[in-house]
């Protein structure tokens, strides 16, 4: 991007753009791009031609018995190797980054440098040429592209020209959806790449088919929308990757942004919180269905594992009686391991229901299954997986099935009690979600204006139906600085006839006319108002004086001791 000390003087002062220095500028960037291939092919020629001298020196050197020049030339092409290597591992480190710097700089840059518009500019006369903004600049372009190029830049030099003859320019709000918003904040607006346009006329065209679609947009959906920025100038970078509203006048575009955009994001804050008090219920309801799921699948397996061992009664305490008996006679347990490996290779039916021992904790897991009558020579209910059960040895298999059974008993009642727990919870978390979401919703939906006190706000005071300021002191304090800083000489002070009454000043603001009489009977009300005299119900009148018959305590004391 061109960098000027003064852009809006620049942009004064601009001189329009030659075709000449265009062309210059694109073949100056093509043409700096081939002189660095160039470099590159000669260095690493000349690089390559001092390893082969070098190598040829070595060899004529070694077959002369010239040690010492050989030496000399074995260190020289050293230091050139570890050159060449530092350079390829920096390059290397470089990555991506280095390769696009050596790309060259890319069309939006080059324009940008050539006028002091900006680059939001440069990259709308490069769509409206119909070119990519981002391609390198290196990519010889052709004589037509540059002349749309040369043309689409004229047409943004003639609409300022236009401008400074007293055109008036619409007004461009670009906004996006309300449900959007939120997830747009903090983030930059990104520039989608539309379909370019082949000439200036049908860019021109296509530039009143989208203003239309913005106003139709803006009376359709102008209610849901939040504006995000504004311009004078449709910029092609803009009207796809948002919606755009068209207004008759830049003033008009930048009265409507203003005066709503801090009531949108106000509403937006207020959607955005109101989703994520929504999102927690349904967390909670999420996890609460989770839960019960869980419990009633643990249930369910403590079941099906008593089922089968009922079903296999016979099996399973024929396996529990083997590894019994083993144990009672000593056999130590990686023996007892081995033992029923074999035997399961052997074929033997009891070891191939044991699937592994768990003999520290006094059990061991059976794989049992289920086979309903009829099924024994039915291949799928033959090849169907069987189960893992745990058993306990010291127990027989009836009271394994029934410990099982009271398993999924105790399950089924936490269930129940979970169940039980979880709706209370849910019951408080909506009541707590819709004290959140009712709140939200009578709070004010637009931001209130913050202003600047004025100096006189921080006194009792009123505007007479006159047009002249009167105020007067709150205390004692504000009593003497009104008296003090704010009594100038063509004003008028009022007093109400009650000690302890505050000090009232109407401000002349037209030194050549006197204060009007209503004025000074509202300031006179209003003194008598602020005093003791309306609480204590008193009847009693103010008096009013000028500048020059006003004397503090001060300046009485002061010319008592002069006298």
């Amino acid at each position: 991007m061109a960098k000027h000390p003064y852009p809006m003087h620049a942009i004064r002062l601009r001189q329009p753009l030659r075709l000449e220095a265009l062309r210059t500028a694109l073949a100056a960037a093509t043409a700096a791009d081939g002189e660095e291939e160039q470099n590159a092919d000669a260095s690493n020629g000349a690089v390559s031609s001092k390893e082969v001298a070098g190598l040829d020196t070595n060899a004529d050197g070694i077959d002369n018995a010239d040690d010492e020049s050989a030496e000399a030339e074995l260190s020289s092409n050293a230091a050139t190797a570890q050159k060449q290597a530092a350079v390829t591992a920096s390059a290397g480190k470089q990555g991506k980054k280095g390769a696009t710097a050596a790309a060259g700089p890319v069309l939006k840059t080059v324009v940008a440098d050539l006028v002091p518009y900006g680059p939001a500019v440069a990259e709308h006369c490069c769509l409206a040429a119909g070119l990519q903004p981002q391609q390198l600049a290196q990519q010889q372009l052709s004589q037509e592209q540059v002349l749309q190029l040369f043309a689409a830049v004229q047409k943004f030099e003639a609409w300022l020209a236009s401008l400074d003859q007293g055109a008036v320019a619409e007004g461009f709000i670009a906004a996006v959806p309300a449900a959007a918003a939120g997830k747009q904040s903090g983030k930059g607006s990104q520039s989608q790449v539309g379909t370019p346009d082949q000439a200036v006329n049908g860019a021109q065209q296509q530039q009143q088919e989208e203003g239309s679609r913005g106003r139709a947009a803006e009376g359709n959906s102008k209610a849901e929308l939040v504006y995000q920025d504004y311009n004078p100038l449709m910029l092609k970078q803009l009207w796809k990757a948002k919606q755009l509203l068209t207004l008759a006048s830049f003033d008009d575009a930048l009265d409507e942004f203003y005066s709503k955009i801090q009531g949108q994001r106000v509403q937006v804050a207020k959607l955005e919180a109101e989703r994520q008090a929504l999102s927690r219920l349904d967390r909670i309801k999420v996890d609460q269905g989770a839960r019960a799921a869980a419990l009633e699948r643990e249930a369910a397996a403590s079941e099906e594992r008593a089922t089968l061992i009922e079903y296999n009664l016979e099996s399973v305490d024929a396996a529990m009686d083997a590894v019994n008996a083993a144990l009672a006679t000593g056999m130590d347990w990686r023996e007892l391991e081995s033992l029923i490996k074999e035997e399961r290779r052997s074929g033997n039916p009891v070891a191939g229901l044991i699937h592994s021992l768990q003999l520290d904790q006094n059990k061991i897991t059976l794989l049992l299954s289920n086979l309903l009558d009829g099924e024994e020579e039915d291949e799928e209910a033959l090849t169907r997986p069987a189960t893992k059960v745990q058993v306990d040895l010291s127990l027989t298999a009836y009271a394994n099935a029934a410990a099982h059974h009271a398993a999924r008993k105790k399950q089924a009642a936490k269930q129940e009690k979970t169940l039980a727990a979880h709706a209370e919870a849910l019951k408080a978390a909506e009541k707590k979600a819709a004290a959140q979401l009712a709140n939200l919703r009578n709070n004010a939906t637009t931001a209130q204006v913050v202003r600047k006190p004025a100096w006189y706000e921080r006194f009792n005071w009123l505007i007479s139906s006159e047009n002249y300021l009167i105020i007067s002191g709150r205390d004692a304090q504000q009593n003497e600085l009104i008296v003090k800083r704010y009594f100038r000489k063509d004003d008028i002070y009022v007093h109400a006839e009650l000690h302890g009454a505050s000090s009232t000043i109407i401000r002349n603001h037209d030194p050549s006319r006197p204060v009007p009489p209503l004025t000074l009977q509202q300031a006179g009300c209003a003194c008598v108002c602020r005093s003791k005299a309306w609480d204590q119900k008193v009847v009693t009148s103010a008096w009013w004086v000028y500048h020059h018959q006003v004397r503090t305590q001060r300046a009485l004391c002061q010319g008592r001791c002069h006298q």
